[in-house]
């Protein structure tokens, strides 16, 4: 730890961390300093040091797999752009990849993103390709003053604040899930139909990403035995694991929701289809007979009705006229028309 401190303060001496996002340390006590462009990596006594890169800058990646204390497995994962949640222990440190939600303007999005970390020692490396939400937010707590006196303090904390952001999130959708509802009950489909459909989808995803973060707190705890697994992680470990599970049912229900919904709409449309069907039903049976007739006068033969007279083109269209009336009679004495 000792060597990978020395090449880090060697690097930001000469300026040469390629793709830095931000870097933070703290004194022993725990209290946050930042880190400006160009500043040299102080000592580290008892505080830590929290890296932030953009992967997006390959040459970040190549200056992280330069340094030799590092494990190797951690480079090979960075370069392999893999976003399945993990976590692996190894002697010269832990390393593994949580997917969090991306930030966008400001504030969470919808879309998932992949946040790599390598810690060790006193050392918190994070890189990410895109701006997510849980490194954000822990950046913008610890410099509004909240102390962090470990560095499994902070990974903890970024862990919680990707499952804080879920939270959030389902939450979000609920409440726009219990807007739809509403105008559903009220008749009034409108968008409702692509909304739904777009809700669904993200509380698919969103049990996804969900259940895999199960099983990675399900592994950190299976891995408890094993002496190089930090207490302080085994603890945030079995909490999170019990909110991730009253998340996941939360998660559940509202995909439950969102189809159950999906049918209601689907049930409303294809009676409101029925309607238009039964009203262009009836206007074909009324105007049929009236239909018929003008057709049986508009052949030019001899001996047709009404040829010879004045008022034989009112003759003809009056009787397509009580005909039409026939016909609604007939419809209304067996039922078809209440109206």
């Amino acid at each position: 730890m000792a060597a990978l401190l020395a090449d880090l303060r060697n690097a930001s001496a000469r300026g040469a961390l390629p793709g830095l996002v931000w870097a933070l340390s703290s004194t022993e006590a725990g209290v946050p300093i930042e880190l400006p462009p160009g500043t040299p990596i102080p000592e580290v006594a008892g505080g830590w040091v929290w890296l932030h890169f953009n992967l997006a800058d390959h040459s970040g990646i190549s200056f992280l797999g330069g340094l030799r204390e590092l494990p190797r497995e951690s480079i090979t994962l960075l370069k392999a752009h893999d976003e399945i949640p993990q976590i692996h222990f190894s002697d010269m440190g832990h390393f593994g990849v949580i997917c969090d939600l991306k930030r966008e303007l400001g504030a969470a999005g919808e879309d998932l993103g992949s946040l790599h970390f390598i810690m060790t020692g006193k050392v918190l490396i994070t890189a990410r390709r895109s701006s997510l939400n849980a490194a954000g937010l822990t950046r913008q707590r610890i410099l509004a003053g909240l102390r962090v006196p470990t560095v499994e303090d902070l990974f903890s904390i970024i862990i919680e604040q990707v499952v804080d952001g879920l939270d959030v999130y389902t939450e979000k959708i609920s409440r726009e899930v219990d807007s739809l509802e509403d105008r559903i009950i009220s008749g009034s489909i409108g968008d409702t139909r692509g909304r739904l459909a777009r809700h669904r989808r993200s509380t698919v995803r969103l049990r996804r990403h969900i259940s895999e973060l199960r099983l990675l707190f399900q592994r950190i705890e299976r891995s408890g035995r094993r002496a190089d697994v930090p207490e302080r992680i085994m603890h945030l470990a079995t909490e999170l694991l019990q909110e991730s599970e009253l998340l996941d049912r939360d998660a559940a229900s509202l995909s439950d929701r969102t189809r159950q919904l999906q049918d209601e709409v689907i049930a409303l449309l294809a009676e409101e289809t029925n309607k238009h069907l039964r009203v262009l039903s009836v206007l074909s049976i009324v105007f049929l007979p009236p239909t018929f007739i003008a057709g049986l006068f508009g052949m030019n033969l001899h001996g047709m009705l009404f040829a010879g007279h004045e008022l034989g083109f009112w003759g003809a269209v009056g009787l397509a006229m009580l005909s039409s009336v026939a016909v609604l009679f007939v419809l209304r004495r067996i039922g078809i028309l209440t109206w």
